[in-house]
């Protein structure tokens, strides 16, 4: 059974995709995007925590969700354990959608198209650049892709999410999660 070092998890998010996910964010990427929103994701140990694909697929089925988002780090980096949570999920009959520094040909050609459909509905995909930041739609700058695998998704349902949240979980942690993240400002008196 394979395992995901998860730098973070979020039960459920109404901007990481359509309809209610639960989220994932893995720990680790070696591709340096600058300007990352996730930095802290980036150091292959950093605070990752352990996670079997098993227990994780039963932590997203618990929490009454629409599906999963995988995000990050970059999630092909852990592949064999990346691919087999979103066949897990889908097992269960989620929508499963994967974030992804990679382009498709670059995913395409090390992974094959089959392998990802299997396990993804949809992918967004692409080195997040800076300079082509965007506001327009789910993806974070305009050279990046939204991939549908499958035909569970439809580009209109990638429309009208939100573009961030703030989340306060049940022990009164704050959660500011999506694709553009305010830049939140504490009045003090």
């Amino acid at each position: 059974m394979s395992a995901l070092r998860l730098h973070a998890k979020l039960a459920r998010s109404r901007a990481n995709g359509p309809g209610l996910r639960s989220v994932v964010w893995v720990q680790g990427c070696t591709l340096g995007c600058p300007g990352c929103f996730n930095p802290e994701t980036h150091d292959s140990e950093g605070k990752a925590e352990a996670w079997t694909v098993s227990r994780l697929a039963a932590w997203v089925a618990s929490n009454d969700v629409d599906g999963l988002t995988v995000s990050g780090g970059e999630p092909f980096q852990q592949p064999e354990a990346v691919l087999e949570l979103g066949r897990a999920c889908r097992k269960i009959g989620l929508s499963t959608i994967v974030f992804s520094g990679y382009s498709k040909a670059e995913l395409t050609s090390r992974f094959g198209y089959a392998t990802i459909s299997a396990a993804f509905d949809a992918a967004i995909t692409g080195r997040f650049r800076q300079d082509a930041r965007t506001s327009n739609g789910f993806l974070a700058s305009d050279n990046q892709d939204l991939w549908l695998l499958t035909k569970r998704h439809t580009v209109a349902d990638f429309q009208d999410i939100p573009e961030a949240e703030i989340v306060i979980d049940s022990s009164g942690e704050v959660v500011v999660t999506g694709i553009t993240i305010p830049e939140l400002e504490i009045l003090r008196e």
